[in-house]
């Protein structure tokens, strides 16, 4: 499939799990990706995909700083011409309860999994009501169930669905689509925090999923690509869930 051939897509997060999964994904299908995160790797994804024969610009951004976002947004679309999708997937996790959690990690996580967001939409909505385009929110199955010690992350991710049903309400008007994507337990890095206890806490979560493991982000990339697709066109305001059957609540 070709379905991204002669578009421009954006994607936060880029360096690792979700988000490079869907800097590879869309890539592989034609698309220019301008790669976005605050580790210095997104330059090594960027240099993969030239290798691969892809077009991949990368830079170095915090998302949580308005003016660096805006910046990195402004010279590199202005380079490619166009932004036809973007895919918000920068996100933390740190541990915290509502009653005893830091209100620094508090402040830091609304900073990057909210304002980020904001942030990214800010500096690319402008450049899309010309054609349209379609954006996906990366949120978490966190955001519609309650969990220990997430007080923060789980928070940020529930306005940040709000955020993309708001965001395809204003910008229908100029054919612009979005949508939130819940994963639930994928194999990212995010985790690292709640899997403190290696192995066996990954085999206990996943015998909570009734299809028994965890997902891929590959799997989360596939959705983000069909969402961002022509084959989405009438699906925008939505949260996709995509969690193994975690939500039903019936255990394998």
């Amino acid at each position: 499939m070709n379905r991204y051939e002669g578009k421009v897509v954006v994607v936060t997060g880029a360096a690792s799990g979700i988000g490079r999964a869907v800097v590879e994904r869309v890539s592989s299908e034609g698309a220019a990706v301008v790669a976005l995160d605050r580790s210095e790797l997104v330059h090594e994804v960027a240099a993969e995909l030239a290798e691969s024969g892809g077009v991949a610009v990368a830079q170095v951004v915090d998302v949580s700083d308005g003016e660096a976002v805006a910046a990195a947004i402004t010279a590199h679309t202005t380079e490619l011409g166009r932004i036809d999708a973007v895919c918000g997937a920068a996100g933390i996790l740190e541990t915290g309860t509502v009653a005893e959690g830091s209100l620094e990690v508090w402040d830091k996580t609304l900073a990057v999994n909210l304002r980020g967001q904001l942030n990214l939409l800010r500096a690319c909505l402008p450049r899309m009501r010309e054609r349209g385009g379609s954006i996906a929110l990366v949120s978490s199955i966190s955001a519609v169930i309650g969990d220990r010690d997430v007080a923060a992350y789980a928070a940020s991710k529930a306005a940040l669905t709000s955020l993309a049903k708001q965001t395809a309400c204003e910008e229908a008007r100029h054919s612009i689509r979005c949508n939130a994507v819940l994963p639930g337990w994928i194999d990212t890095p995010i985790n690292d925090a709640v899997f403190d206890s290696g192995e066996q806490r990954r085999a206990e979560v996943a015998r909570t999923v009734p299809l028994g493991r965890e997902g891929s982000p590959a799997e989360v990339a596939a959705l983000v690509a069909y969402l961002g697709s022509d084959e989405a066109a009438y699906i925008t305001g939505t949260t996709v869930l995509i969690d193994g059957g975690l939500l039903l609540g019936v255990a394998p």
